[in-house]
């Protein structure tokens, strides 16, 4: 059985990210794609329960190029965009993962750790059926 614990250690090679076909607000993610050498790891929004959903293919057991149902009009593959706070990540090895659980016990967040020198954290979090992309960026602790 496929888990995170699959990829880490796995260098990143490609993101897709889904937009939304029906909203004019180009910020609006359905899901995302991340491809860990032979690993595809897909990161949903239930829209219903507004709960991450997370589904792993292994394409080392499967040769099909239609792994996960989405409309290809609507991907944007992140290697082609170099001005995108994501294309940092592509090359690096996933390090560490933090599941997100909020208050109301609802699993709405993932974090992923990379080795790379900057922008190396991102999280994926569900809001209002939606997946927002954040970038956490380390900074000094203030001294007291």
């Amino acid at each position: 059985m496929l888990t995170v614990d699959t990829i880490i250690g796995n260098k990143l090679d490609e993101i897709f990210l889904v937009q939304y076909s029906d909203t004019e607000n180009a910020s609006w993610k359905e899901s995302v794609v991340l491809k860990f050498q032979h690993y595809l790891y897909m990161i949903n929004v239930n829209s219903d329960t507004d709960e991450l959903e997370i589904l792993f293919h292994d394409q080392s057991q499967s040769h099909s190029q239609d792994q996960f149902n989405v409309d290809k009009d609507n991907v944007i593959k992140i290697s082609n965009h170099q001005d995108n706070v994501l294309f940092g990540l592509l090359g690096s090895k996933l390090t560490w993962v933090w599941e997100m659980t909020n208050n109301q016990g609802y699993f709405d967040g993932i974090q992923f750790q990379f080795n790379c020198k900057a922008n190396n954290i991102v999280q994926f979090v569900a809001i209002a059926s939606r997946l927002q992309i954040n970038i956490l960026n380390a900074t000094e602790t203030p001294s007291i």
